[in-house]
Formats: C-alpha cells, sequence, structure tokens
C-alpha cells in the first residue's frame, strides 16, 4: 500500500491486488484497512486544520472508515484483476466561501446513477435518507459474501449523512459517478459557519 500527497491538496493511496480469491484479499485490505483510513484521516484533517477548521475527529474518521469500505466493495465487484489498485484519492481545495471534501475511487460507482450523473443530498432535511432505489437494488445485502464484502446495503452513507447533520446542518453532500470508472463523494462545508 503507498499513499503520495500530491499537488493542490490531494492525497492518493494505491492497494495493490495480489490474489484473485476475494475471501484471501479481504483478510489482507482489512489487515491494511486502518493503516489507510489513518493515513487518509490525517491528511483531511491536516488540510482542514491549514484553513483553520476545526472538526470533531469522531466525524472524520466514521466518513473516512465508511467511505474506505465502500470503495474497496465497489472495486471488488467490479472484478478482480491482478496488478490492479484500488485506488483512493482525498482532496480538500478551499474556494472563497466553502470547503470541499471530495472521496474519489475506482470501483463501479452507484448502480443507480449514469456515468457523470449527480445526487444532491441536504442534510438540513427533516428526514436523512438516500432511498433504496438509488443505494441498491433490493435484495443487494443478500448477494453481500461476509466473506468477499465489508459492507452492506448502503447504511454506511446514512450514517455519513445523519452524522454530518447532527455537526452541521448547513452541510452538502453529493454524489456523482466518474466518467471513467468509480464514483466522487463531494461533503461541501460552508466556511462561513466555522
Amino acid at each position: 500500500m503507498a499513499m503520495q500527497v500530491l499537488p493542490n491538496n490531494r492525497c492518493l493511496v494505491e492497494y495493490p491486488i495480489s490474489t484473485n480469491d476475494q475471501t484471501i484479499l479481504l483478510d489482507e485490505f482489512e489487515s491494511k484497512k486502518e493503516e489507510i483510513n489513518t493515513k487518509v484521516y490525517e491528511f483531511v484533517n491536516d488540510s482542514l486544520r491549514n484553513f483553520q477548521i476545526e472538526t470533531p475527529s469522531w466525524l472524520f474518521e466514521h466518513i473516512i472508515n465508511e467511505l474506505v469500505k465502500n470503495a474497496y466493495d465497489s472495486f471488488v465487484d467490479k472484478g478482480l484483476k491482478m496488478d490492479e489498485k484500488l485506488q483512493i484519492t482525498a482532496v480538500v481545495p478551499e474556494k472563497t466561501d466553502q470547503i470541499i471534501l471530495k472521496f474519489k475511487d475506482n470501483g463501479t460507482g452507484f448502480k443507480k446513477l449514469e456515468k457523470g450523473e449527480k445526487k444532491t443530498f441536504q442534510v438540513n432535511d427533516t428526514e436523512v435518507t438516500l432511498g433504496t432505489d438509488f443505494i441498491s437494488s433490493p435484495g443487494i445485502s443478500d448477494k453481500k459474501d461476509t466473506k468477499k464484502y465489508l459492507g452492506g446495503a448502503g447504511c454506511g452513507m446514512q450514517g455519513i449523512l445523519a452524522n454530518l447533520k447532527d455537526y452541521n446542518p448547513d452541510v452538502t453532500v453529493y454524489a456523482k459517478n466518474r466518467k471513467l470508472e468509480g464514483c466522487a463523494i463531494h461533503i461541501v462545508f460552508p466556511k462561513s459557519q466555522h
């Protein structure tokens, strides 16, 4: 596993695929997942601190943990090829009126979105829910073999939205399928609130 800090406040974590056996790969990945979470969390936390924004550590630890699990499951779901690499990118660009955390991966993306299509979630909605039609097809949790996947049927994203709502109801989250592969989750914080 390698992590690179790149220009423009980006970091890239790459996890090489060393086997076509999903059960073995899951065991290997689970042994490295905490290290990946820690590296991405430290990058995000340091970036936010550079912008003089303090956030509770529990919030981003939870968000990063869920997004890393989602990235892994999505990557495994597209089929394993030797020498491919799971890629997770975190970006923290600053705009004059907001801070955006971007998490990108190279998995299958959201099954209910077309390439380039975007879904926006207002965290301050009275009921924070993605809807099962967006997250997954009915019965997808039945397909999630716990020997091959880390997650389930989208409850992690609902937890992220609920935690963000508790932290700052003016946060906006949007999910987008990238043009080539994978998805991007953007979490937009109004700077005036910090």
